[in-house]
């Protein structure tokens, strides 16, 4: 009993311990309503983030590998140079 308690409370314990009192006071004061009162349970409801997190982890690998312009002919290739370049630092 007692460790399931510790384990329900511990997202308090981490919230107490590492969020400043200013941003705790912005948050007490936030008052946001929420856009429905209440939902119906469905398939969306409870796998919603998890959809929406798999969207954006292929979002990032597509931007990366594909869509991505900033580097034109980009190939992965700065490796060689560092390596010589950490090594001519080392050698000092």
């Amino acid at each position: 009993a007692v460790a399931l308690e510790f384990i329900l409370l511990l997202k308090d314990l981490f919230y107490n311990a590492l969020v400043p009192a200013r941003s705790k006071r912005d948050v007490q004061k936030t008052m946001l309503l929420p856009a429905v009162k209440q939902e119906q349970a469905g398939w969306l409801v409870f796998f919603g983030s998890f959809i929406w997190g798999v969207a954006t982890i292929s979002w990032v690998f597509c931007y990366v590998f594909r869509v991505q312009s900033v580097l034109p002919e980009y190939r992965w290739d700065v490796h060689n140079v560092c390596a010589k370049y950490l090594e001519e630092i080392s050698a000092r």
